[in-house]
């Protein structure tokens, strides 16, 4: 029963890795690599905001691309480095779930731009959310530390 129970405590994050590389990665595969298909739809939403007047709403979605999907590059760093082990330090998993925050956050800031209230309060949920897990992160990031420091 002990060995089912250290697998567990191995295996519980593999789940956030999941949720994080879904639903950064699917969103942002298209902003990169079918930029035409998506910057059509946003280009009139933002063409009244300072975003549209000065950076350009193609670099903004070029930028949140990159960032959604450098959430899924780290998580892929931190899964090669078996980070999700309980004896491992988590800094990877700790920056995807950095990253992740900040794009939530940048959601939405735009969403907000544009008008959409209820859309960047879902986002700000997102961040609220995501930020509860960035402290969960920590936490067994401090005991794998002090595990590692202990032996």
């Amino acid at each position: 029963m002990k060995k089912l129970s250290t697998l567990l405590d191995d295996l519980y994050l593999l789940p956030l890795y999941g949720v994080l590389a879904y639903t950064m990665g699917l969103p942002g595969w298209p902003k990169i690599f079918l930029h035409e298909k998506v910057i059509g739809r946003y280009t009139p939403m933002f063409a009244d905001t300072f975003i549209g007047q000065t950076l350009g709403t193609s670099t903004m979605i070029y930028l949140l691309g990159v960032m959604e999907l450098a959430v899924v590059i780290l998580l892929i760093i931190s899964l090669v480095r078996l980070e999700f082990l309980s004896c491992k330090t988590k800094t990877w998993l700790k920056a995807a779930v950095l990253m992740t925050m900040l794009t939530f956050m940048s959601l939405g800031f735009g969403l907000r731009l544009i008008g959409n209230v209820d859309g960047a309060a879902n986002q700000y949920y997102y961040f609220g959310v995501t930020f509860f897990f960035y402290g969960c992160v920590s936490y067994l990031d401090r005991l794998a530390g002090q595990a590692h420091y202990t032996r």
